[in-house]
């Protein structure tokens, strides 16, 4: 009797004991800059956007117009590509997309002419700050074949979808790709444009190593992705563009990374979270890419 008098005395002291605690947050935090420049060679537009980590728990929106609740934009920065035999790509600020006004975003209108195993820098300068990183370009096979197959859904009130089926062949080395889906419009001059998914995460990524020589008609999900078919767009008469990119291994651990930290559910056999990796010198957040790219369309039948 005596021990468990004990025992429920210290458990009155433990569940009783509170003590208040100012949760700080680092003051350097809002200082640390967040680069995502995921470029390619393709011919449309390139983009790069920086904004400011924000030193409080909770979201806020620092624009006039559209770019809610994705951090503090930085609108006074040098941004320029250098190829390896010093030729120079300088992105300009750009503040207009897609109808709305946004900041933070830096193009350049041109095509970029990256092939295999060319070496890219990118020098972003802020406040007297430079952030280097740097990116080999991989080699992209040539997409042999697009296709689609309607998915049946198996879940009450949620409509089949149109899935595209990609073919093409591996190369003899290790290779990473990103496979990407979007819709392709016409407006009524006759110009594109393209329709992305809502979602945060419209890709997959995908090594050579679980695929066979020859891919006769991959799934665009069935690579690594926290979203899983929930992107796809289009229905009957509508055309979809398949992208398919190289990536380098460095940068397909990165998405990797990024994939793990979304699927941590807080299991004790879970990795415990941490930041992702960057390649930008200086403490900058982010990650460069520049890719070789492939794409191909396929339209829908009615």
């Amino acid at each position: 009797m005596k021990r468990l008098y004990i025992i429920l005395l210290g458990f009155i002291c433990l569940v009783s004991c509170k003590k208040e605690y100012n949760f700080k947050i680092d003051s350097s935090v809002q200082d640390r800059l967040v680069i995502e420049a995921n470029l390619n060679n393709l011919n449309t537009p390139q983009m790069i956007r920086l904004t400011q980590m924000e030193k409080m728990l909770k979201p806020v929106d620092h624009s006039s117009s559209g770019n809610k609740k994705h951090g503090i934009p930085v609108d006074k920065a040098k941004v320029v590509l250098t190829d390896g035999k010093g030729k120079s790509y300088t992105f300009k600020r750009y503040v207009e997309f897609e109808g709305a006004t946004f900041n933070g975003y830096y193009r350049f209108e041109k095509q970029i002419p990256a092939h295999s195993g060319d070496k890219f820098t990118l020098t972003v300068s802020v406040k007297g700050k430079v952030y280097k990183a740097e990116s080999i370009v991989e080699s992209c096979p040539d997409i042999i074949k697009i296709k689609y197959t309607l998915a049946k859904s198996e879940i009450p009130g949620k409509e089949d979808q149109y899935v595209p089926l990609i073919s093409f062949t591996n190369p003899d080395k290790p290779a990473y790709y990103l496979l990407r889906e979007v819709e392709v419009n016409t407006n009524s001059d006759g110009t594109e444009f393209i329709s992305w998914s809502n979602r945060a995460w419209t890709f997959s990524i995908l090594s050579s190593k679980m695929l066979n020589k020859n891919v006769v008609d991959l799934r665009v999900d069935d690579g690594q992705s926290p979203s899983g078919s929930s992107f796809y767009l289009g229905g009957p008469g509508s055309t979809i563009r398949v992208y398919m990119f190289a990536l380098n291994k460095e940068t397909y651990k990165f998405y990797e990374s990024l994939i793990r930290q979304f699927d941590n559910d807080g299991g004790a056999f879970q990795p415990f979270p941490s930041s992702a990796p960057t390649n930008f010198s200086n403490n900058a957040i982010g990650w460069f890419n520049i890719s070789d790219g492939r794409y191909a369309d396929v339209k829908i039948g009615k």
